[in-house]
């Protein structure tokens, strides 16, 4: 799954106008449901460089709410290439996955290729040629502390970073300041990731946001080196991760074969900007059960599990959540006993053949990255960014 973020979860504050619009969508009649598209067209034209509007209104063309031919219509003229291109990076992958290559051709008149380029991250390319800078100086970076597979995807940003800069990584070896799970972050990676810093060399502190900004408006080119450092990166991790659980005492099951949705609660619940219709996940739901050996639903609390599986028909799908499992795993609350069920997540994900399950969870874009096989998996429509896969 190569993906950098989800560009539905974004900081700015939502306008009230869209989350009105799309209350109207998921719970209004026809007429006002037509009216609420309407509402969400005039505000994508309005903002088409900032703002989730324009996002909200891709998907539910991805969707089928309203057909290309209309976007192509109500949206002519106000995308140009300039307003695509100051969007970040994230939000530009989202909406070329959801408009695809022919219509954000049309609107924004970049080439097939740049159009390409926004999403498709399958080729290595060599690295890009790293602006002048000293490169006798360390970069020492301090995670935010925040979930457990948010810290790694956070880390191996920086260390990309550092790697484009021609900089020597190293991280804050002052742990507690922003780890904060019972099991010590070194226990976990093997000290992966350097701590050392040389003192004749000097030493600048990269602070997460500087990370995050930096990465969002990296050269689009450049991708393609970072999915591929990424993907070895995971695929690292995911052998150390396993040979933790393993020798913590638990042997985690293979899933090869399988189709696994994996659905995050806490506050994964309510800030997706607007979920697929029901019929849409319920068709992806059938559809992986026709084609897989077995169909597994997975989740932190496992009442939240049933009842997706349950409310879609899922008569055959294992709910392989743990039965005490009651919701997203709060890192300064988790127990050495949480620390592995998230592993155990982790690694049943990774170990799949097919996912469903919305990137936009961290744990889930680390299983995506860290396995060939979920890369190539079946196109679905309930998350736009499977789609070109």
């Amino acid at each position: 799954m190569q993906q950098f973020g989800n560009a539905m979860y974004l900081s700015d504050p939502q306008s009230p106008a869209v989350l009105a619009a799309i209350a109207e969508l998921q719970q209004g009649t026809a007429l006002s449901r037509e009216a609420a598209i309407d509402a969400i067209a005039r505000l994508a034209r309005e903002s088409p460089a900032s703002g989730r509007s324009l996002l909200v209104y891709a998907r539910l063309m991805f969707w089928g709410y309203l057909t290309p031919e209309r976007a192509a219509d109500e949206l002519a003229g106000c995308l140009s290439a300039n307003a695509f291109l100051s969007r970040r990076v994230f939000e530009r992958q989202e909406l070329a996955a959801c408009f695809g290559v022919s219509l954000l051709k049309h609107l924004t008149s970049l080439s097939a290729q740049e159009c390409v380029d926004q999403f498709d991250f399958s080729e290595t390319s060599p690295l890009a040629a790293a602006p002048e800078q000293d490169t006798d100086e360390t970069w020492c970076f301090v995670p935010p502390a925040s979930g457990f597979f948010s810290v790694v995807e956070t880390i191996l940003l920086a260390q990309f970073l550092c790697k484009w800069h021609k900089k020597t990584f190293a991280l804050d070896p002052r742990y507690g300041t922003w780890w904060r799970y019972p099991v010590a972050f070194p226990e976990l990676f093997s000290h992966r990731f350097p701590t050392h810093v040389d003192n004749k060399k000097p030493v600048k502190q990269l602070p997460w946001p500087v990370v995050m900004s930096s990465f969002q408006t990296l050269p689009s080119g450049l991708f393609k080196e970072a999915a591929a450092f990424k993907r070895r990166e995971y695929a690292y991790l995911r052998t150390l991760l396993s040979d933790w659980l393993r020798d913590s005492g638990e042997r985690c099951e293979d899933l090869s074969g399988a189709a696994i949705f994996f659905i995050r609660g806490g506050d994964k619940l309510v800030l997706e900007t607007i979920p697929a219709p029901d019929s849409v996940v319920r068709d992806d739901f059938q559809t992986l059960a026709r084609i897989s050996t077995r169909f597994v639903v997975l989740s932190d609390d496992y009442q939240l599990a049933q009842s997706f599986a349950d409310a879609h028909g899922l008569d055959r799908a294992d709910n392989l959540t743990q039965a005490n499992a009651n919701g997203y795993f709060v890192h300064h609350q988790c127990s050495i006993d949480d620390v592995r069920a998230i592993v155990r997540n982790f690694l049943l994900l990774a170990s799949a053949t097919y996912s469903m399950s919305c990137p936009s969870s961290n744990l889930v874009n680390a299983a995506h990255w860290s396995s060939p096989v979920l890369r190539d998996t079946h196109s679905l429509k309930s998350t736009p960014l499977l789609c070109y896969l």
